[in-house]
């Protein structure tokens, strides 16, 4: 697959390859995959503020909201990562099944990027002594406070500031083990399994060009090195009862362990391990009393850890994990600052069904301790949101979907689907601090989560005729904040798009083959997908927003044996 990309320079180059094969003897199959694909990406991670967004900067919006901030040529991605996956089944008999999976994926890549006017020391390069002050702008050169150049004893500034090319590398192993049993009775299952994962990652940042560098700087310049290894590991127990009444019960227990052992950092030798270990209850009802009917009822306790990179931001040069208690000489990190979230999950819904017909919905309430939440904020530089713990949230709604078909005379045939979600997502008990004082403590209690709209919604109409086939459809967003202010300003405003395919498929010379036309955005409606905050070519700390692409086509071919 080849794409120019709809954002200036953010083309992608790829191939996959999917192999399978299966043997089945008795009571056992045994299958094989293997399947992956290289990729080549120009990245495009970066925002745009408002003046591109509206078209203010050459006054035509078509060509200011395709802006790239990133317009090195070589700031491209390289990746391959083939996964090997052997799945064994055995049915020890009629009641008995066991499964299990052995995978191991094996990738490797590495991208550049350029950065302009950055520290030499960031990058562990000393500074640049020079009599010549001319070369470079002037705040490439140390000063005082009061923008004064600082010289030593012979006259001579020193440059401490450069234009680098850098490249970040990767190489990971991710292999494991999941096992799982089934056991069907007369009056249920019960259902047992497990996981084993281990993730190897070595990670490596190195300069490759500087304008300046340093006399004897090597080639590459290595400034991070370090290798983190992740295990997670967990059991889990399914029961199902068949009860009196139309009544079906399940209950589920498990436990979770995750555990990061940061090991191999050449330069700091930073060395920590941080494990959790959680329980997740869960307990359903549902009762059907016919065909047409069906009610249900849940409760659910879940926790997520925080990702490594919340703990310890490993390829900033001089950063230190992020614990209230550290001490790097002795090796103690205690207290992660980003702590794991909890949740408490409450649902009752149900169905109800007549001829090809249905309508379901469904009731829900998160209650959220600690919750893992985007803070508003964007590392730019690495590429990734910054996260934080929320004291407490709640995310509470209602689902529905429904479905509709029927055939007419002659081979006409016409459906209907569509769902929606309707959702209230704030957070009950939030602070952010943006410094030491209590002045810089800020309290958003009441105020909706960002990047969790309140409306969500999808419908589709399809009619198809001996072969022949079209469906529109329209997909709606509500109002995204990007921060978590709840301000209409920094937010992304309510969309619904429409989108739409026609095809014709039927037999030839032997074969089935299908011709389809697929449209996206029909409407040509201009919008974006998501954003975060950050300062804009002004000093104004604005909305930097992803914007999406404008009306599209897609012809698509497919013959089958």
């Amino acid at each position: 697959m080849e794409s120019d990309g709809y954002r200036d320079q953010s083309w992608s180059r790829l191939w996959s390859y999917v192999l399978s094969a299966r043997r089945d003897v008795r009571r056992q199959s045994f299958r094989v995959n293997l399947y992956g694909g290289p990729e080549e990406t120009h990245l495009a991670y970066l925002g745009i503020p408002p003046d591109d967004v509206n078209g203010r900067v050459t006054g035509d919006a078509d060509r200011d909201r395709r802006l790239n901030p990133l317009t090195y040529d070589g700031e491209r991605d390289h990746f391959f990562e083939p996964h090997y996956e052997l799945v064994h089944t055995f049915a020890a008999s009629d009641a008995l099944t066991l499964t299990q999976t052995l995978f191991w994926f094996d990738g490797r890549g590495y991208y550049d990027e350029r950065r302009d006017d950055s520290a030499l020391s960031d990058y562990r390069l000393p500074g640049i002594s020079t009599t010549d002050t001319t070369l470079y702008p002037r705040d490439h050169y140390a000063q005082d406070a009061n923008g004064v150049l600082v010289r030593d004893a012979q006259g001579r500034a020193t440059i401490v500031r450069f234009d680098v090319t850098r490249r970040r590398e990767v190489v990971n192993r991710h292999f494991g083990w999941l096992p799982r049993a089934r056991y069907a009775y007369g009056g249920g299952a019960l259902t047992v399994g497990g996981e084993l994962r281990f993730h190897d990652g070595r990670h490596i940042g190195s300069v490759i060009a500087g304008d300046p560098l340093p006399p004897a700087t090597l080639n590459p310049s290595t400034y991070y090195d370090y290798h983190p290894r992740t295990l997670a590991a967990g059991l889990y127990a399914r029961w199902e009862w068949n009860l009196p009444h139309a009544l079906r019960a399940t209950s589920d227990a498990s436990w979770r362990h995750a555990g990061y052992a940061m090991r191999g950092d050449h330069f700091d030798g930073v060395r920590f391990d941080q494990r959790y270990d959680f329980g997740a209850p869960r307990f359903a009802l549902s009762w059907q009393p016919s065909p047409r009917w069906q009610a249900f009822a849940s409760y659910a306790f879940a926790s997520r850890e925080p990702a490594f990179r919340d703990l310890y931001d490993a390829e900033g040069v001089g950063s230190v994990p992020l614990y209230r208690r550290v001490n790097v000489v002795a090796g103690v990190y205690e207290d992660p600052l980003v702590r794991p979230e909890h949740v408490n999950d409450y649902e009752l819904g149900g169905t109800v069904r007549a001829g090809t017909a249905s309508l379901t919905a469904n009731l829900y309430r998160m209650d959220f301790r600690d919750e893992l939440v985007f803070a508003g904020q964007f590392d730019t530089d690495l590429g990734y949101p910054i996260t934080g713990n929320a004291a407490r949230s709640v995310h509470q709604g209602v689902e529905l979907a429904a479905t509709a078909s029927r055939r007419f005379a002659r081979g006409l045939e016409l459906a209907f689907d569509g769902n929606t979600t309707l959702s209230d997502n704030h957070f009950l008990e939030y602070r952010e601090r943006y410094g030491p004082t209590p002045a810089d403590e800020v309290s958003y209690d009441g105020k909706p989560l960002g990047f969790a709209p309140a409306a969500m919604a999808n419908a589709g109409a399809r009619a198809s005729w001996h072969g022949l086939a079209a469906r529109i459809e329209a997909q709606h967003a509500g109002r995204v904040f990007v921060d978590n202010t709840g301000t209409d300003a920094n937010s992304i405003a309510p969309r619904t798009v429409w989108n739409g395919a026609v095809s014709a498929s039927g037999r030839v010379a032997g074969t089935h083959a299908t011709l389809a036309l697929r449209g996206f955005n029909l409407g040509d409606l201009r919008y974006a997908t998501t954003g975060y905050m950050d300062l804009d070519a002004h000093g104004l700390l604005v909305p930097h927003v992803m914007p999406a692409a404008t009306r599209s086509f897609l012809a698509e071919a497919r013959v089958e044996g």
